[in-house]
């Protein structure tokens, strides 16, 4: 059911939050003094909190959004200020306040709601655009250090497998002496 999607995306998406933020906070307490630690903590968690929050109430929206659809045929009463949807907005609900049933039937949002979820929108897509940095930012230094240890491995091999020749070849010369000696 279309509830039970709603569901499994906003649980889909609290877990890749989390790991983000587990990733971001792992690296901040690698590149910030340890006397810092403590405030970075509390700011992430603070951060993660908020976030974790807003997609919570993202979530009831998109579920109030779904069943007021399927009882809209029955609402009668409109809200007082009401300013249609732009048609191409994005399916993401806007952070609107709760009114009852009978009054959020046909809800739509004013200019000031229309112009909040325009500015998290914006927001949103900025933090989406850090987060695919500092994600690639870390895949390419996994990647090098990868490498790096992948050419110290080799090089490694290489010298012992040349001592290990070297050794070979001292008894080889050894047997030959005493055998022809």
């Amino acid at each position: 059911s279309k509830e039970l999607q709603i569901k499994r995306q906003f649980q889909d998406t609290c877990k890749i939050q989390t790991r983000q933020y587990k990733a971001l906070r792992n690296h901040l307490l690698e590149n910030t003094p340890k006397s810092d630690h403590k405030a970075v903590l509390k700011r992430l968690k603070d951060e993660q909190t908020r976030k974790l929050a807003i997609l919570a109430e993202q979530y009831d929206h998109s579920i109030n959004d779904m069943l007021q659809g399927h009882t809209n045929h029955n609402c009668t009463q409109r809200p007082a200020a009401s300013v249609t949807r732009s048609p191409n907005a994005d399916p993401i609900p806007a952070q609107t306040r709760s009114a009852p049933a009978s009054l959020t039937c046909g809800l739509r949002l004013d200019e000031t709601q229309e112009a909040e979820y325009q500015a998290l929108r914006m927001q949103l897509q900025q933090e989406l655009e850090l987060l695919n940095a500092y994600q690639s930012k870390i895949k390419m230094h996994t990647d090098t250090q990868h490498d790096r240890e992948v050419k110290d491995l080799e090089q490694r091999v290489s010298i012992r497998r040349a001592l290990l020749e070297q050794r070979v070849n001292a008894r080889r010369v050894v047997e030959r002496c005493f055998s022809t000696g």
